[in-house]
């Protein structure tokens, strides 16, 4: 009895070192969820919606950079139809499509 219960607290050890170790997902494209400009920009407006209303389609176009050292996307409305206070703003990280940060 011993040994059938030192087994299983064995595999169950080994399941939480390779669930710790497991970094990086094996179904994630190589190459990141958010690919281009454009899917970046259509993640934006489903969120931006919500929080600023239908008036966000004024801001267009949106600025959209790309900062590979972060791998994130940054979508921003267009500065010049904004005051300064309610520039919506939002980043995602390319990878797997997590939004970082909304404004």
């Amino acid at each position: 009895m011993f040994k059938i219960g030192f087994l299983n607290i064995f595999k169950i050890l080994i399941c939480i070192v390779k669930v710790s170790f497991m970094k990086e997902s094996p179904y994630l494209p190589v190459n990141g969820t958010i690919k281009d400009e454009k899917t970046a920009i259509k993640i934006a407006k489903a969120i931006w919606i919500p929080i600023h209303g239908k008036e966000i389609k004024d801001l267009r176009p949106f600025e959209v950079t790309y900062a590979p050292v972060l791998d994130y996307w940054i979508v921003r409305g267009n500065v010049a139809k904004c005051t300064t206070e309610n520039i919506p703003e939002i980043i995602i990280k390319k990878r797997d499509g997590q939004v970082m940060y909304v404004k």
